[in-house]
């Protein structure tokens, strides 16, 4: 059973009225997991530190990682670096990323919204590219598929 994943770095781009990528930052107003293994916090997946990873814990539930903005934003490109770059990498194998409406629960769908992980033990090897195409949403959610 897979129950637990890490994030080592997520990067997100918005996008502009047309759809078109800006180039800029939407950062983190917030973020959260559903579980944290020792101390390895939520916060580590998103502080520019390479060396820093978050890491959930099997806990029996799904897990998920919450990223919020303090705002609503057009979502465009999102930058994922795996916690892993052993054997343990393919624990963020098909971890799905869904628009966030937080005051609603609504979660939208991405256009490519699924981690496969590869081969490979270098920060290129375990960098992803997934995309919100443009969707609106005030946050970022990622649910792990497999229980």
């Amino acid at each position: 059973t897979i129950c637990e994943f890490g994030i080592r770095s997520q990067w997100v781009i918005g996008k502009d009225l047309d759809g078109v990528d800006t180039g800029r930052f939407i950062p983190a107003s917030s973020v959260t997991m559903s579980s944290q293994y020792l101390n390895r916090y939520a916060r580590y997946a998103v502080d520019g530190n390479l060396k820093t990873a978050s890491h959930t814990k099997c806990s029996g539930q799904r897990q998920s990682f919450s990223y919020y903005f303090d705002g609503f934003y057009k979502i465009g490109k999102v930058k994922i670096i795996n916690g892993k770059f052993n054997n343990d990498r393919i624990r963020l194998d098909g971890v799905k990323m869904y628009a966030m409406y937080r005051w609603h629960n609504w979660y939208i769908p991405c256009t490519v919204d699924t981690i496969r992980v590869r081969s490979g033990s270098s920060v290129a090897d375990q960098t992803y590219w997934l995309d919100c195409g443009g969707q609106e949403g005030n946050g970022l959610i990622f649910w792990q598929t497999t229980e």
